[in-house]
């Protein structure tokens, strides 16, 4: 117990160090590895050299994370942003990529930063692959579906945009979110009255959960 007393000072104090030496011993006594919290502590000292602009020992610390556990998503959404910055697009787009993939929960974070950075590569056709693939992992990514739907919308293909859209809705017919996605996409091609009955479908679901709570 005393060990894990002084890993919470060491977290508590942002000695993230010694925190990763406290995790080890602890981790090596009850013979219980966790090398996603040591690649963590990894990436906790990375964001503390990048706020002391040791931008060389941040990358360090980041790769050191991913060399402990190659599937923790936040370093590789670290290291994207790290080559973003230094205008290294394709890696920043890569490491990116991986973290959605391994955290498709939280991937909204970097959709956008994705979307741009390929946009000013001139890879357009990769934006629309890319949320294939994203759902293609994960069907009920309901964040990646309506980015999906904005990107067909944007090409023209506003019809295939819906058709995604009413698929999806037959699975998640409950979700304001898809509901709000279709409304969008409809403002221009269904007749008012339509539109009136999805908004009163929204403001029921929106009510009932209201009411629910």
């Amino acid at each position: 117990w005393a060990l894990e007393f002084l890993l919470g000072i060491a977290e508590r104090d942002h000695d993230w160090v010694h925190a990763a030496k406290l995790a080890k011993d602890i981790q090596k006594i009850t013979q219980q590895q966790d090398p996603s919290k040591l690649a963590q502590f990894q990436v906790y000292e990375g964001l503390d050299k990048l706020s002391k602009n040791d931008r060389e020992g941040a990358q360090n610390c980041f790769q050191k994370a991913l060399v402990i556990d190659s599937t923790f998503g936040q370093a590789h959404r670290r290291l994207g942003d790290y080559y973003a910055e230094d205008r290294d697009l394709i890696k920043a787009i890569d490491h990116w990529e991986q973290y959605a993939l391994l955290d498709p929960d939280n991937a909204g974070y970097v959709f956008s930063k994705i979307e741009a950075a390929l946009y000013d590569l001139g890879r357009y056709s990769e934006v629309e692959k890319f949320y294939r693939r994203m759902l293609d992992q994960n069907p009920g990514n309901l964040d990646a579906l309506a980015h999906m739907a904005n990107v067909l919308e944007e090409k023209g293909e506003r019809q295939q945009a819906l058709d995604l859209v009413d698929s999806a809705m037959e699975k998640f017919d409950n979700s304001v979110h898809i509901r709000l996605m279709k409304l969008k996409l409809s403002l221009t091609v269904s007749p008012p009255h339509e539109l009136s009955q999805q908004i009163d479908k929204i403001i029921d679901f929106l009510t009932d959960e209201k009411e629910s709570s």
